[in-house]
């Protein structure tokens, strides 16, 4: 192995490191900012988060605009990409203030397995937009991911159903809107720089409209302590996320997501208290190895491991291919919402 291989595979350990510890102690200092006796306002806790992620994004896009190339194509085409990010910037700004809340009512290991069922419910949703496609393997991959993750949930000690449906509503927004962007960004449109932005400017409209407490001003003011070292992590987490996402491959980013889960949980129970059954630790367990099964085959269409679900599932590579040549429920969906949004613009 060369000295060059050897540096590459030293800085992807790093980056991947460095977005595990950032990633969890950031989710970690959420958790507590939100206790009842600290900062429990997840609205504002967002709105100072994402105000000073635009202040840094537009202050680099001054002073190094080469950074931002896609803010050319904002300026020229503002009414396709308002048409488009405003329900994006809607459903951002509902996952982060959803999840932020549910702190306050459950813990971040149930909340951690609950999150495990995002990848069946992003294969729900494109299914059903027609970006996916039903086969065995994938069909069988997703009920296994979304049993194991029922299994880990259905355990808890302290359930609470307010903290359940804040965190489903958040789950059902992210995935909604990661299917959405996949159809915007997947038409062949130029917009793939410059959207960060116009996303967290959409974001700050729809926080500045939710709901508002007196005793806000107050607390900023006494845990001022606590929220500027929280906003510097969020930034580092951006950054640190950003530059994962164009050193690493898809695999690696997978596989470092899947670490953070364990470490996650395992901290949370063993540093922090939270209490876990061994049902559950078992069904997380088997989660993610669901998770793991889908990365791969997602990643290797054609790899070994399809290839042995579908010998043990009994599915033939005549079926198999049957079944991707169909489009699920929407014939050619995000050429379609592509050309549909195309064409509001042009008539407005």
């Amino acid at each position: 192995m060369d000295v060059v291989s050897r540096i590459e595979i030293f800085e992807t350990i790093a980056l991947g490191s460095s977005l595990i510890l950032v990633s969890m102690s950031m989710i970690r200092f959420n958790k507590f900012l939100m206790h009842p006796d600290v900062f429990p306002h997840s609205s504002a806790l967002t709105m100072i988060h994402m105000t000073t992620s635009l202040v840094v994004l537009g202050s680099l896009s001054i002073v190094k605009p080469q950074w931002f190339p896609g803010m050319a194509n904002f300026t020229q085409k503002k009414e396709l990409y308002l048409h488009c990010f405003v329900p994006l910037g809607i459903m951002f700004a509902v996952t982060l203030y959803t999840i932020n809340q549910a702190y306050l009512y459950c813990s971040v290991t149930f909340l951690q397995f609950m999150k495990e069922a995002n990848v069946g419910i992003g294969f729900i949703i494109s299914w059903i937009v027609g970006l996916q496609k039903i086969d065995r393997v994938k069909t069988f991959i997703v009920l296994w991911i979304i049993t194991s993750s029922c299994a880990a949930i259905s355990g808890e000690f302290a359930f609470h159903w307010a903290g359940f449906f804040l965190q489903l509503t958040g789950q059902l927004c992210e995935c909604t809107r990661a299917v959405l962007m996949e159809m915007i960004l997947g038409g062949g449109e130029p917009v793939k720089d410059g959207s960060v932005e116009l996303h967290v400017m959409m974001s700050l409209l729809v926080l500045s409209a939710m709901t508002w407490d007196d005793r806000i001003p107050e607390r900023l003011i006494n845990c001022w302590h606590y929220l500027v070292p929280n906003t510097i992590l969020a930034i580092v987490l951006n950054l640190v996320l950003a530059t994962c996402l164009t050193r690493m491959t898809a695999m690696g980013f997978l596989i470092c997501g899947v670490v953070k889960d364990i470490v996650l949980v395992t901290v949370s129970a063993v540093v922090f208290r939270e209490q876990v059954r061994y049902q559950q630790l078992y069904a997380f367990l088997a989660t993610l190895v669901g998770v793991w099964l889908w990365a791969s085959v997602q990643v290797s269409p054609n790899g070994r491991i399809r290839r042995y679900l579908q010998w043990l599932l009994w599915a033939s590579d005549t079926e198999e291919r049957a079944a991707t040549e169909r489009t699920a429920l929407v014939q050619k969906a995000r050429k379609s919402f592509v050309q549909g949004s195309l064409e509001a613009t042009e008539n407005a």
